[in-house]
């Protein structure tokens, strides 16, 4: 569940970032304090994030399915080529 979680935040953070780089919506001032909210949310989701990956990096059965997938998408990628 935190994956996702986290999942959403990150899609609506770079949402937001692109949104605010192309210039559509925003003013210079608007912009400046969205990126500090965004900067500040990113350092308060960081131990979290970090605990999270930790955990990952310890479950032998996700690693397990991880290193299965990565090897059928190299198959299919020399395959396309």
């Amino acid at each position: 569940m935190n994956q996702i979680w986290f999942g959403a935040i990150a899609i609506v953070l770079l949402t937001t970032e692109l949104e605010i780089g192309s210039g559509s919506g925003f003013n210079e001032n608007e912009a400046d304090e969205v990126k500090k909210l965004l900067a500040m949310h990113r350092e308060k989701m960081k131990p979290a994030m970090d605990k999270l990956i930790e955990e990952q990096q310890k479950d032998e059965k996700l690693q397990s399915v991880l290193k299965k997938l990565n090897e059928c998408r190299a198959v299919h990628l020399n395959e396309n080529r």
